[in-house]
């Protein structure tokens, strides 16, 4: 084998392995992609739960402070919200409460009527990010408005978790409750599935926020 022979065969094993090379390196960057997703993901479920966890525990000291006529007001208007954006599923909002050496305690519960029988879950039980997400985003209307706070309202990933199915159903009833209420709702979100629903939209790019038309 002369030199020009094995000058051809290096040359084109060097190729080879720069291709190699690419390929794997293309596979490391697609594989660094993907778990970027799943951390970010797994991010933004987390803080979430933290959010509706925190949600719970509020709500369940406020209305060990509240009065029985008050908690009734709290319930019709969770069980009307939850029947409205969750048209296919006859929910109901139950508040349980009662005195526990002297201290007055309230538990949430959700209640199915299903044509077999009827299912109670405690809101501490695993019922489902998306119902969660409502009752929460409810009652901070509500209490925003009783309280007399500011009109303007902030969900930072509140609504993630909500099914698409659902979200023509619960935009149309945060708009309804929102405007009684005369407030502002501010979503800060990456889902793009809220976009077509709001009266403007602003994007935020290093630092820089522009109104998108």
């Amino acid at each position: 084998m002369d030199v020009l022979e094995r000058y051809d065969k290096l040359k084109t094993k060097a190729i080879q392995i720069r291709a190699q090379a690419q390929q794997s390196y293309k596979t490391c960057f697609d594989i660094k992609g993907q778990y970027d997703q799943i951390t970010k993901k797994y991010q933004e479920d987390r803080d979430s739960l933290n959010i509706q966890n925190f949600a719970i525990d509020t709500l369940k000291e406020i209305m060990d402070k509240m009065s029985q006529e008050h908690v009734e007001k709290v319930v019709n208007l969770l069980t009307y919200a939850l029947q409205s954006i969750f048209y296919d599923r006859n929910y109901m909002v139950e508040i349980v409460t009662s005195d526990k050496r002297g201290v007055k305690t309230a538990d949430l519960m959700l209640v199915e009527q299903t044509e077999a029988k009827v299912v109670r879950s405690p809101f501490s039980d695993a019922i489902g990010g998306g119902i969660l997400a409502v009752c929460g985003l409810v009652l901070q209307i509500y209490y925003s408005h009783v309280l007399n706070q500011s009109p303007v309202l902030f969900l930072d990933e509140q609504l993630s978790q909500v099914s698409s199915e659902y979200i023509p159903t619960l935009m149309a009833f945060v708009k309804e409750l929102a405007s009684s209420k005369e407030l502002i709702l501010v979503l800060i979100s990456h889902d793009d599935r809220y976009m077509a629903y709001a009266d403007r939209k602003y994007e935020v790019d290093s630092g820089n926020v522009r109104e998108v038309k």
